[in-house]
């Protein structure tokens, strides 16, 4: 169980979060994405990708491959434009996470982060 993380899935070998369905579902609706685009993405069948999603019932996931699906949701928001977009603008392809964003998934894996100004 030393790569469960209850903030990816519900519990070990359970459903993906509310979050990270969310996260992929948004990036569904704003980028008119079909569940096979997802899979692809994600190295998942289409059809299981939608049951992954399921509000009501979502499927069960070995906990060995959230962290890789978490890894690809990272990737496609930043280096994709997985990211929402805004208004009629079109997300960048290249765009550079922000330095809080960095930080914070930093943290999120466990470790401390101080930055200081070069002056």
């Amino acid at each position: 169980m030393n790569n469960f993380d209850p903030v990816n899935q519900e519990h070990y070998n359970g459903p993906l979060s509310r979050q990270l369905r969310e996260r992929l579902q948004r990036f569904r609706t704003d980028n008119n994405a079909t569940l096979q685009d997802i899979g692809n993405e994600l190295g998942l069948t289409g059809s299981f990708v939608g049951k992954l999603l399921d509000s009501k019932s979502p499927a069960n996931i070995s906990t060995k491959h959230v962290a890789r699906i978490v890894q690809k949701v990272e990737h496609a928001e930043i280096e994709l434009g997985w990211a929402p977009k805004k208004g009629n603008q079109t997300p960048s392809k290249n765009v550079p996470p922000d330095l809080a964003s960095l930080m914070r998934e930093i943290t999120r894996l466990g470790y401390d982060v101080s930055v200081t100004l070069r002056v």
